[in-house]
This record gives structure tokens, C-alpha cells and sequence, in this order.
């Protein structure tokens, strides 16, 4: 097993992510975690814990039912740290998005439900004192995460998966990050993410795509090289293999703001069926008339 280079590139991993974090400290004040109990969050924890030896928030927002707030719950009992959730209503959604459509500066749908977590965390964050709120970002983009890789992989083979991440790294670096960078700032909340650590990106780059994306006996594992770190650091098997929840679909907010947008028009046009105004475009539409409000 010592000799498996994905085990040794697990290790160098732990390295780097650790020199991400003593390179960005937080500023004065509380810092905490963007925590959804999954395997990204859950190893930016372990790290800061064995670097500062100390408690800290874990914060987390989404619907009651929200998949991430079952995990979460479940990953901070287990690494014994205080959990803050913040239960998202649409009431308060809908009140907060001409803020964060403002924020934004533009309608984009996916944006916007990744924001709205995104928006409550940190308002929450901001009660406690916390000033600096550590995530997780980055890590599927750079080591296999997300489904559609797995489907490249399996169609299209290695290429069309290193293109397609290739490409996601360079939209995260360019509309996801500022972003959430945007969204946090509003609330005096600075956004660290260690994963976008340039020197961490390059050694991602040289990991061969058999170390992130393993097919064995017919079964797909994605972020290999990050789950034998999580491993290593002994994070709970739950949390290890947390199935991949984008952060719309584990929080909640797909949900609040397609049947905000929905009742929206219902209203409008009765004669519009359910299916009808939960369209994409409608949701579009719906935000475009907050902005014009």
C-alpha cells in the first residue's frame, strides 16, 4: 500500500494543503467552515484543527430536509466541533434575493441558488464575529468530482475529462470564486479557500487522472487521491464517502427559489401548468422582474 502512487500523491497532497492554509491565515477575529459534512469540507477541517489545535464554527445553511444538514450534523458530532445551522425559509429567500441579485450584479440561475447558502452562512457567521469562512471550493474541479466526469470518462475516455475539468477550473476561477468572494464581503466575511492554492493547482495538474478517477470492477470512484488523504486523517467513513451533492441540490435552494419562481408566475398566468413554471427559463424570467421591481 506504501507503494501505491496514489497513496504517496495522497500524502503530498496533505502537504500542500497544509502549506495553503499556514500561507493564509485568517484575519483578526473568528474564523469558521463552509461545512456540508461532506469529503471537502470535512478535510480543510481536519487540517485547520491539527494547525491551530483549537474549536471553531461550523457553519451550514439550507431547508430543514436539506441532505447537507443531515450530514453535517452527523460530521461535526464526529469531529466533535460546534455546528451552526442556519435552516433556510422561502420567505426570507425571497426577501433576500433582490440583496443578493444586487450583490451579483447579474441573473445567472445557477449562480444565484449557489449564492443564497452561500448569503445566510455568512450573515450567520457574522453574528458570531466570525470574519473569515474557510470552503472547500475547488476540490472537485481539480481532482474529479463532479458526475459529468465520470460520464466523460466512461464515453469519451481520459482527454474529454481533462478538457472538460480544464475548463471548469477556469470558470471557477473566473465567475465562481469572485462570486462567492462578493457574497461573503457583503456580510465583512472574508472567503479563504485553500484547494485554489496556486502552488496546490499545479501539483493537481501533474496527478495522472487514475489517481482521482478509479474504474474498478464496474464501480466509478471520483476524488481518489482526496478520499486516501481523508483516510489518512482518519475522517468518518461517512464523510468519506458522501455521495457528490451540488451545493444547489444539498442546501435546499434549487427547491425555494424554482417554487418561488413558480407561485410567481402561477399568479401571473393562471393558465400555465405546474411543469410549465418550473421551467429554467421562468426562473430566469422571475429574477429578471425582482431586478426591474
Amino acid at each position: 500500500m506504501k507503494n501505491d502512487p496514489c497513496v504517496q500523491l495522497s500524502q503530498r497532497l496533505h502537504e500542500l494543503l497544509a502549506e495553503a492554509i499556514s500561507k493564509s491565515p485568517p484575519p483578526a477575529g473568528e474564523f469558521g467552515v463552509l461545512y456540508s459534512g461532506g469529503l471537502d469540507s470535512s478535510v480543510i477541517t481536519a487540517l485547520l484543527f491539527d494547525f491551530y489545535s483549537e474549536t471553531f464554527p461550523l457553519i451550514v445553511a439550507g431547508i430543514n430536509t436539506a441532505k447537507d444538514i443531515m450530514l453535517a450534523r452527523k460530521g461535526a458530532e464526529a469531529l466533535n466541533l460546534p455546528l451552526t445551522m442556519k435552516m433556510l425559509t422561502a420567505e426570507e429567500v425571497e426577501e433576500a434575493l433582490p440583496t443578493i441579485l444586487s450583490i451579483l450584479g447579474q441573473v445567472d440561475v445557477l449562480h444565484v441558488e449557489l449564492a443564497i447558502p452561500l448569503f445566510f452562512a455568512a450573515k450567520c457567521a457574522s453574528q458570531f464575529g466570525v470574519t473569515a469562512l474557510y470552503s472547500g471550493q475547488g476540490a472537485d474541479e481539480l481532482f474529479g468530482g463532479y458526475a459529468k466526469y465520470e460520464k466523460h470518462f466512461l464515453k469519451s475516455g481520459e482527454e474529454a475529462v481533462l478538457t472538460e475539468m480544464k475548463s471548469d477550473l477556469q470558470t471557477l476561477n473566473t465567475k465562481t470564486l469572485p462570486s462567492m468572494k462578493a457574497i461573503l464581503s457583503h456580510h465583512n466575511c472574508q472567503l479563504l479557500v485553500p484547494f485554489c492554492d496556486k502552488a496546490l493547482i499545479e501539483f493537481s495538474m501533474s496527478i495522472p487522472l487514475s489517481c482521482k478517477i478509479v474504474h474498478d470492477s464496474g464501480t466509478v470512484i471520483r476524488k481518489q487521491v482526496l478520499r486516501l488523504l481523508a483516510k489518512d486523517l482518519g475522517l468518518p467513513l461517512e464523510s468519506i464517502h458522501a455521495p457528490k451533492r451540488a451545493l444547489q441540490y444539498g442546501s435546499g435552494t434549487h427547491r425555494i427559489l424554482t417554487n418561488l419562481a413558480a407561485n410567481y408566475w402561477a399568479e401571473k398566468n393562471p393558465k400555465l401548468t405546474r411543469r410549465q413554471v418550473k421551467t429554467h427559463a421562468r426562473v430566469e424570467q422571475y429574477l429578471n422582474q425582482l431586478i426591474d421591481q
